[in-house]
C-alpha cells in the first residue's frame, strides 16, 4: 500500500550509498528492516576485533591506486563506526600513515614534522595530490625515455647512411665499390647456372 511505500522510500533516503546494495531487491518497509538488521546487528566482540584488525593490518603495495586504498581504509573505519567504535581523528590520521608504503617515507616525514598533525580529510587530499604529482613524473620520464630512444636511432641511422663507400674490388667481377655477396653478376651467374641444371633434368 501507500504509507508502506512511503516507509520504503524513507528507508532507501536514510541509508548510506554503500548500504542500498543490501535492501534494493526489497519489496516492502519490513523486508528491509528485516535486511539491515541481519546485517548491521551488533555481532559481539568478535566483529570489532576483527575489523579493528584488518585496520592495524592494513598496508598499500608500492604502485598501488592510492584511491582504492583510502576506500578501503574507509569502509573499515565506516564498519567499525557501525559497531559502536568510532575512531579519534589523530589516530585515523596516524593509521593512514602507517598504512602507506616505503616510497611514500618522505611525504610521511613532512607530514610528521609538522608543528601539528593534520585533519583527517587535509591528509586524504595531499595523498591524493601526491599520487597525482608521482603519476605526472612517470608520464614525463616514460616520454623523455621515448624521446631520448628516438634520438640515439636517428643518430644510428644518420652513422649507418655516413659510412664511407667500399672502394676495394668484388673478387667476382674485378670491379670497384661492393663485396661479392653484394654483385649483381654473380647473382645472375648462379641464377643461369639453375637454370642449366634444371634444363639438363630428364
Amino acid at each position: 500500500d501507500s504509507d508502506d511505500e512511503r516507509a520504503l522510500a524513507s528507508i532507501i533516503l536514510s541509508v548510506k550509498p554503500t548500504q542500498l546494495g543490501y535492501i534494493k531487491n526489497a519489496k516492502t518497509s519490513a523486508e528491509a528492516w528485516k535486511k539491515l538488521q541481519t546485517i548491521y546487528q551488533p555481532k559481539g566482540p568478535i566483529q570489532k576485533v576483527s575489523l579493528y584488525k584488518r585496520l592495524l593490518n592494513l598496508q598499500m603495495a608500492e604502485g598501488a591506486n592510492v584511491m582504492l586504498h583510502l576506500k578501503t581504509f574507509a569502509e573499515i573505519t565506516e564498519k567499525l563506526a557501525e559497531n559502536g567504535i568510532e575512531m579519534q581523528e589523530e589516530l585515523l590520521v596516524i593509521m593512514l600513515m602507517s598504512s602507506l608504503p616505503k616510497n611514500y617515507e618522505n611525504f610521511v616525514i613532512a607530514i610528521e614534522t609538522r608543528d601539528s598533525l593534520p585533519s583527517f580529510g587535509f591528509l586524504k587530499q595531499k595523498l591524493l595530490e601526491e599520487a597525482e604529482r608521482r603519476k605526472e613524473k612517470t608520464e614525463e620520464e616514460a616520454e623523455c625515455s621515448q624521446q631520448a630512444f628516438n634520438v640515439r636511432s636517428t643518430q644510428k641511422q644518420k652513422k649507418q647512411n655516413n659510412r664511407r663507400p667500399y672502394r676495394g674490388k668484388c673478387f667476382n667481377c674485378n670491379e670497384e665499390g661492393h663485396f661479392v655477396s653484394q654483385c649483381d653478376k654473380k647473382k645472375k651467374q648462379q641464377q643461369q647456372a639453375l637454370s642449366m641444371l634444371a634444363a639438363a633434368e630428364p
